[in-house]
């Protein structure tokens, strides 16, 4: 919903789920039925992937780590990390944009955060301090 609003999407988001209600109904459906059944979503690219994800989760079981949630198709280390610590416990710092500002000015650190290998290198410095 990065360019629309929660209003709009919420009759697409619903038509989608009485469709595929459950991880091994999106796995059986044949991409076309996904791609037609997310039309109004936008960004098809994150249809493939939750397809691909769906696949995936129906044959081997959902993911528990930070590293199995980003092996997923479409799921990058921020999303994989919040997943990993929501779920199952996983001590995974989400590091984004805004925290990398502010550490950074604490540690009075130097690096690109706009690259994901400082964002991973900040993220191992914070493990320590999550309770």
């Amino acid at each position: 919903m990065q360019q629309t609003t929660y209003q709009t999407v919420l009759p697409y988001y619903e038509r989608f789920l009485a469709k595929f209600p459950s991880v091994e109904a999106l796995a059986a459906a044949s991409e076309r039925d996904v791609l037609k059944a997310w039309e109004g979503m936008g960004y098809y690219a994150r249809a493939r992937n939750l397809h691909k994800a769906a696949k995936r989760f129906a044959a081997d079981g959902w993911p528990r780590t930070a590293a199995e949630w980003a092996a997923a198709p479409g799921v990058g280390p921020y999303t994989a990390a919040a997943l990993a610590s929501v779920l199952a416990g996983e001590k995974a710092p989400v590091v984004d944009g805004n925290v990398a500002r502010v550490f950074s000015r604490v540690w009075r650190l130097d690096d690109d955060f706009g690259k994901l290998p400082a964002r991973a290198k900040l993220a191992a410095r914070l493990v320590p301090y999550i309770a």
